[in-house]
């Protein structure tokens, strides 16, 4: 019995110590499964890329050229593809930290967008009938646009949803699509993995404390309701002898 007893008093201290992020599982849990990962992150909000308008031109340069044109010796990546109304090889190498982009027939590197070619871009691949209200150059790939291709233009949508589209600057590729949904989410996701700085870390000290924590809760709380189990079936026995 005094073993019961100071097992119940943990288990409540431990409850209250640990019930609000119990909460904060179960709450952020429940809401990512309410909406698909893919309108979260704004994709079913794009128009598709649409193919390119022929093949690739006799003319165009070699992967070897472009990456001679971009001063890059040791290759890893050459992709020909479709960007900004022109063939352009994507270069990369393990020094760069992204890929460089080559005009294909011309064998120049493509010059940056500006804030009116990247707001004609966004215009273009956003669905909802919407305006662009801002443009603003990036350079760091930090908050909502964390791990993202820069430089970009974050630019803003005049709809409901308060989107704004990143479009990288080198290749005028659609980087990431944010609103006020995938916001939501990213707060819910920060407090369901208690990485309140990078939003990223799956395995940090909060987390393993509070789980071990959560863990004991359920334990003590299993052990307890067996003890009641054990209880009630004597008295009942008791009762009918």
């Amino acid at each position: 019995m005094a073993v019961s007893s100071s097992v119940r008093l943990w288990h409540r201290r431990i409850a209250l110590l640990v019930g609000i992020q119990l909460f904060a599982w179960t709450l952020s849990g429940f809401i990512f499964t309410w909406h698909p990962i893919e309108e979260v992150r704004g994709e079913t909000f794009l128009t598709e890329v649409p193919p390119p308008p022929k093949a690739p031109p006799s003319r165009a340069i070699t992967a070897a050229a472009a990456a001679r044109k971009a001063g890059i010796s040791n290759l890893t990546e050459a992709r020909l593809t479709w960007l900004r109304d022109r063939w352009v090889w994507l270069i990369a190498s393990p020094t760069t930290v992204r890929p460089v982009a080559i005009d294909a027939v011309v064998g120049e590197a493509l010059p940056p967008l500006d804030a009116q070619e990247a707001s004609a871009i966004a215009q273009d691949r956003f669905i909802p009938d919407a305006q662009v209200i801002a443009a603003l150059r990036v350079t760091e790939a930090v908050g909502e646009y964390r791990d993202k291709p820069v430089p970009a233009w974050r630019i803003q949508m005049d709809d409901s949803e308060n989107t704004a589209l990143y479009i990288v600057e080198d290749t005028g590729e659609v980087g990431s699509v944010r609103n006020d949904m995938w916001r939501r989410f990213d707060f819910l996701w920060m407090l369901h993995i208690m990485d309140y700085a990078d939003r990223k870390n799956f395995s940090t000290p909060w987390l393993k404390i509070v789980a071990a924590l959560g863990l004991g809760t359920s334990i003590s709380g299993l052990w307890l309701g067996w003890i009641v189990l054990l209880g009630n079936r004597r008295k009942n026995k008791l009762k009918s002898a």
